[in-house]
């Protein structure tokens, strides 16, 4: 499975989707087109599981290595939540394979699914990393209201990407007001570093 998996991601970085079909996959990968059929009996089944591959594999790694800097905490968590994102769409960008299967137009209703469970783990994580930074006040609220501002993220993204091959930085900017403006109704606008932080 993972050399049908891993031929079928080669493949993307050099074809579209509808390109794509298993005797395609079966030659990149060297084995029988039967093969194929043997562990996905639909191509559908091969791109939800290849998206859930990929996305797992990059989404918790990439939030939790984010480009977070001092000098961004120490001015707010306006500007560490913009680097994050920054950060998120600079792989969008640099990685072809992953924004077509997941922003694409042809993305399933199981690559949904897959990042609707995505949009919760980013959501888990970017708390971690607000409370890693920040004194937070009791927020009973701030992970349901970070799941939603990531969707909408999303849906800016995947507006750029598909009218234009990649996330431009008109939407980059419209994705990073929409972001800090929604979450300012959960957090305050300014919120005290940790020592380990502000101290340097």
């Amino acid at each position: 499975m993972e050399a049908i998996l891993r031929a079928a991601e080669n493949l993307l970085a050099t074809h579209t989707r509808e390109e794509i079909g298993p005797y395609e996959i079966a030659e990149e990968a060297g084995i029988p087109p039967g093969s194929v059929y043997y562990f996905f009996p639909t191509i559908e089944d091969l791109w939800a599981k290849l998206t859930m591959d990929v996305a797992r594999r990059t989404i918790v790694q990439l939030l939790e290595t984010s480009l977070s800097t001092e000098a961004a905490v120490a001015s707010g968590w306006q500007a560490l939540s913009t680097l994050n994102l920054e950060s998120i769409i600079n792989f969008y960008n640099s990685n072809p394979t992953l924004a077509e299967l997941i922003l694409g137009p042809n993305a399933s209703r199981e690559v949904y699914a897959v990042f609707d469970e995505g949009d919760v783990t980013s959501a888990k994580i970017s708390e971690k990393i607000l409370k890693k930074y920040y004194h937070l006040p009791h927020l009973p609220k701030l992970r349901s209201k970070l799941i939603t501002a990531i969707t909408a993220c999303e849906a800016i993204m995947r507006k750029s990407y598909r009218a234009h091959g990649f996330i431009t930085d008109e939407m980059q900017q419209e994705a990073s007001s929409m972001m800090v403006a929604y979450l300012r109704t959960v957090l305050p606008d300014e919120l005290e570093p940790r020592e380990q932080v502000s101290s340097g």
